[in-house]
């Protein structure tokens, strides 16, 4: 795991140097469509962030790391030597990009910056599955705010890990809405595939939340030890 703090308030030299030799032209011209200044940075940020790591791994320069698309729309790479091995995952709220990086496994990562919420239990209702409500609606009112977006990033981790998104179905899979790291997962639709899942929360500053999943198993069906390592990186 990599975090960066973006710079979104307009581009340093050093920083609009590095982008310059790292992204696509037509990665250039998509950050240019965008109406904010700090949508334009965030996404040319975490573009340089992806090609930078995974040019080191892949022994390529960042510019010439090549992305396809997934069944599902979820970026992969297009390069022979990393399919099967790399996989990746980047996620961007505010003023942080988070990226992850493993071999040999699917997996998410989500980050959200907190923002005022009249109405958390309302959209819990609706997105969240019946178990996270009942959850969410017992505790104390002041701890709603906090709670909801644990338990967001935490289902926003695993529907980006299995590349299927938000549409294949939150109320399918419920996580546990507590503060600790190591999060419960459980299946509600009788799919043994949720097994295969774990979930970490990150770390992060005040007002931000995160949280990483990723597959936990082996090729031959069995548990694997799986350490996550974390960084936070000044790329100028």
């Amino acid at each position: 795991m990599w975090r960066l703090r973006a710079d979104l308030e307009g581009q340093t030299r050093a920083a609009a140097m590095a982008i310059a030799e790292a992204v696509t032209a037509e990665e250039r011209d998509r950050a240019a469509r965008f109406r904010q200044e700090a949508d334009r940075q965030r996404f040319l940020q975490g573009r340089l962030l992806l090609r930078t790591f995974l040019g080191h791994h892949l022994g390529v320069a960042p510019r010439d790391v090549s992305f396809v698309k997934g069944e599902f729309g979820k970026l992969e790479l297009d390069h022979q030597a990393a399919a099967g091995v790399l996989r990746f995952n980047l996620a961007h709220s505010g003023e942080w990009l988070l990226f992850a990086l493993a071999r040999d496994r699917e997996l998410g990562v989500d980050v959200e910056q907190h923002r005022a919420m009249s109405d958390a239990i309302q959209i819990a209702r609706r997105f969240f599955a019946p178990p996270e409500v009942e959850s969410l609606e017992a505790l104390d009112p002041a701890l709603h705010h906090d709670t909801f977006f644990r338990v967001w990033t935490r289902k926003e981790a695993i529907v980006k890990a299995t590349g299927q998104g938000i549409s294949a179905g939150l109320e399918r899979f419920a996580v546990s809405c507590d503060a600790p790291d190591d999060v419960t997962l459980r299946g509600l639709d009788g799919d043994p595939a949720w097994d295969r899942w774990t979930i970490h929360g990150l770390d992060m500053p005040q007002n931000y939340t995160a949280a990483v999943a990723f597959d936990h198993r082996g090729d031959d069906g069995g548990e694997v030890d799986v350490t996550i390592t974390r960084y936070e990186w000044t790329p100028w």
